[in-house]
């Protein structure tokens, strides 16, 4: 019995050690963009991972060629895609490589991208020689959320991996300039969750900057007043009077009342202009909806009739002037941004539920009054439409 039980012992103690190995991921990283993108997937997949870093004994002693280096069930992984991958796999998150075969191509496209023109542009001696492509990306993103398709894919990771370095290198006047990746930027730490688990890769950005007031204009100094001719010297050595000379209660003229302000602006100084009036963005009902049929105007070139699902009893039509900037079959299907709340027009014998800009534009906002700031300059922006791609 005894030995029975020793050998049982034995056993479970083999079974615990083999589970250990089989869920513990030692996952082996040095400085490199590789490296932030198997961190950064570890943390997006939500995966147990011991992290191994380069300055250690251990990752010395286990001298992998390849860095990064998962290591897991008995066996090594190593490259940046090819860990990514296997912590996706082992966790079961395969929607990060994309939906249909489709996005998998342009996720796998998007990756090679990242570490291949992208990667070399950042990295390279001349900064110079590679702002083009930096500021290409910056375009490509400005009307996007996510890379590809509409949710989080290994495309946005790599890209978040290797641009991490160049983005923390930033001043505050090329962040500016480079808008939309510093926004695509910190949309994705916080998604992902950076906070806690890769503080490193936390960035700050200063979001209620304003823009610079200009300077007050320097008044023209005023002309001397000269005295009225006709006047004879004896009159101008009567007005010089010393200020403690008064002239006698009896002769004292009564003060001169100021002359009324003229109404209509006619004759009076001009009146201080008005503060601009803040704007209460709250009073915008906007809302994401689905297009599910989309055709051309049947009497206008330019204009597009959209029936759009916003969760209503029924489709809301929708008419805008989007044909000059989208394909007609990029609409189908397309989540867009509708303002709910604007009176319903008819546009070319067409009633439609959100008011076309290119009728009647929304009332100029001044986006930093009301804490938002906007770097899209798309349709939306020029009045085109009330529906925004999404």
């Amino acid at each position: 019995i005894s030995s029975a039980a020793r050998e049982s012992d034995q056993a479970s103690t083999l079974h615990t050690e083999y589970l250990i190995n089989l869920y513990n991921m030692e996952l082996f990283v040095d400085q490199s963009a590789g490296s932030a993108l198997a961190r950064i997937v570890a943390v997006a997949t939500k995966a147990t991972v011991t992290v191994v870093e380069s300055d250690s004994d251990k990752f010395k002693s286990a001298n992998h060629a390849q860095i990064p280096t998962l290591v897991h069930s008995g066996k090594a992984v190593s490259g940046a895609v090819e860990v990514a991958k296997e912590l996706i796999a082992a966790q079961k998150a395969e929607s990060l490589l994309g939906a249909d075969a489709k996005e998998q191509k342009e996720v796998t496209d998007a990756v090679t991208y990242a570490f291949g023109e992208l990667h070399t542009a950042i990295t390279a001696e001349d900064r110079k020689r590679g702002l083009p492509v930096l500021h290409k990306l910056n375009k490509t993103i400005q009307a996007v959320t996510y890379y590809v398709s509409n949710y989080l894919t290994l495309a946005d990771l790599a890209i978040i991996a290797v641009i991490q370095s160049f983005v923390a290198g930033l001043n505050e006047q090329d962040r500016f300039a480079f808008v939309n990746v510093c926004r695509y930027y910190d949309l994705m730490q916080h998604q992902i969750g950076f906070a806690g688990k890769l503080d490193k890769y936390v960035l700050t950005f200063k979001l209620d900057v304003t823009a610079p007031e200009k300077p007050p204009k320097e008044e023209a100094p005023k002309k001397e007043q000269q005295p009225k001719e006709g006047k004879t010297g004896g009159d101008n050595k009567a007005e010089q009077k010393p200020k403690g000379e008064q002239k006698p209660k009896g002769e004292q003229q009564p003060p001169k009342e100021k002359p009324a302000k003229q109404a209509g602006g006619g004759g009076g100084k001009q009146q201080p202009k008005k503060e601009e009036e803040v704007v209460d963005i709250s009073r915008i009902d906007l809302r994401v909806g689905k297009i599910v049929e989309c055709k051309r105007h049947p009497t206008a070139e330019k204009l597009y009739v959209e029936q759009i699902d916003l969760g209503e009893e029924k489709p809301r039509t929708i008419v805008s002037g989007l044909v000059q900037f989208v394909p007609l079959d990029q609409m189908q299907g397309r989540l867009v941004v509708v303002v709910c709340n604007l009176k319903p027009a008819k546009l070319q014998g067409i009633e439609s539920a959100g008011e076309p800009g290119t009728q009647r534009r929304l009332p100029v906002i001044n986006w930093r009054k009301v804490g938002m700031t906007s770097s899209h300059h798309g349709p939306y922006d020029q009045g085109y439409t009330r529906a925004t791609m999404a």
